[in-house]
């Protein structure tokens, strides 16, 4: 059983079993698949990106789940991959930790569908995009209880 934590430490919800493996591994999947597109990407980028360094860049990210699904009256599909979280975190940190934020936020990945976001938003994306699955696993939990 895990207690998801409400902003003021009280207890939003409480999920058990398939629900809770079920979240873990699509985050863990969706960590893995970033920080294993960042390993060559930004090895590539980042020279090109270190010459921008003083010009501005952008911190946050849309939530382009939400705006799919506006426009499409869908979900979006979810990536075909998903298993051990800690130890894709850690192992995009090693990737991104050394990288000044002046240049990360010049390190900008071809996605078109979030405005080919730079690698400060596309770590946002990623808390954005689990928010959204959160949320969704949230309506789901509800609507079975």
């Amino acid at each position: 059983m895990v207690n998801i934590q409400a902003k003021n430490g009280g207890v939003l919800k409480k999920i058990s079993g398939h629900g809770v493996k079920h979240i873990t591994t699509y985050i863990y999947l969706m960590m893995k698949w970033f920080r294993r597109l960042s390993k060559i990407y930004v090895l590539i980028t980042k020279p090109v990106a270190a010459l921008q360094r003083n010009k501005t860049y952008l911190t946050g990210s849309a939530n382009v789940y939400e705006a799919y699904q506006d426009k499409n009256k869908k979900p979006m599909k979810a990536p075909f991959m998903l298993a051990e979280l800690d130890k894709e975190t850690k192992l995009l940190k090693l990737i991104v930790e050394n990288i000044d934020d002046d240049i990360a936020g010049h390190i900008r990945f071809v996605d078109p569908l979030a405005n080919h976001p730079n690698l400060i938003q596309s770590i946002d994306l990623l808390g954005i995009h689990e928010q959204h699955h959160f949320l969704l696993c949230n309506k789901y939990y509800q609507l079975s209880s």
